[in-house]
């Protein structure tokens, strides 16, 4: 399977458990970052067009500086 196909395939999966309430919501998002961690891996390996990357940058600036305040928050 292709790495967006098992992404996706994790994702509607993960999606299935929660919705069907056979996960929490702890468990929920321990295996939301697992698919994002994943994500990440597969992404640095793509050849995606410097435009793209250029498109896809303030998502993860927005996505880290807020994680990051609200790990700060919690004295993490």
């Amino acid at each position: 399977m292709k790495g967006s196909a098992a992404l996706e395939e994790m994702y509607k999966e993960l999606l299935q458990k929660r919705k069907s309430g056979e996960i929490g919501v702890k468990e929920y998002y321990a295996g939301l970052l697992k698919i994002l961690t994943q994500l990440a891996e597969d992404l640095k390996e793509e050849d995606i067009d410097e435009n793209e990357i250029k498109k896809q940058v303030p998502l993860l600036t927005v996505f880290i500086t807020d994680q990051i305040s609200k790990m700060k928050d919690r004295n993490h």
